[in-house]
């Protein structure tokens, strides 16, 4: 799992290189045009190579994910807490993020782990804010992410269920951002991000 891991974030990285690439000063109108096109299959390259490593080694592991053991969940998440934010703070790839912890969402459901679950709810959530601000709007997946900060935030009246300081934590931040985003829908305001402050679980 964690060569996978390895394989997975060279290829964000990769591509995120490709993005942040200048265009050469000087260039005339048929060298840019060249240029251009150049990029686009480099990155249309990276992409494709990258989506049959996703497609034939980590989606069958993420389908599965009933038989993981908790050292390979572990695993999961920290490649997930990687593709979500580099060293750099910069965002990578908040869908993997997503695909990553609705997964073990599901496992954590299926063995009735609820530290582990409200940390899925939180990064499931989170990812989608970042999604629908990656996207330009900020509504996109709303209404899916509002439910997921609803159901961890749930967990106020079922602390006895829970069995770390951290998994407390993670309830606490979804309580919060449940308020807020419901004020955010009332008022229509964007520019809401500080509140959904991310750190490393």
């Amino acid at each position: 799992m964690k060569e996978l891991g390895e394989r997975i974030i060279e290829f964000e990285k990769r591509f995120a290189e490709k993005e942040r690439e200048p265009l050469p000063k000087g260039l005339s109108q048929e060298e840019l045009t060249a240029t251009l096109i150049e990029r686009t299959q480099g990155k249309r390259a990276i992409y494709e190579a990258f989506s049959a490593l996703l497609k034939q080694e980590l989606f069958p592991i993420l389908e599965n994910c009933q038989t993981l053991t908790d050292e390979q969940t572990d695993e999961l998440i920290d490649i997930a807490t990687r593709v979500f934010r580099n060293s750099s703070n910069e965002f990578l790839d908040p869908g993997l993020s997503r695909c990553i912890h609705a997964a073990l969402e599901r496992r954590a459901r299926l063995h009735e782990d609820h530290d582990r679950l409200v940390c899925h709810l939180y990064w499931h959530a989170l990812s989608l804010f970042y999604l629908n601000a990656t996207n330009g709007d900020l509504f996109l997946f709303f209404s899916e992410m509002l439910a997921l900060f609803e159901e961890a935030a749930s967990y106020t009246t079922r602390y006895a269920d829970l069995h770390t300081a951290k998994s407390r934590e993670y309830v606490n931040r979804c309580l919060g951002n449940v308020f807020f985003s419901l004020a955010v829908l009332r008022h229509q305001k964007a520019g809401y991000d500080d509140f959904f402050a991310a750190t490393p679980p």
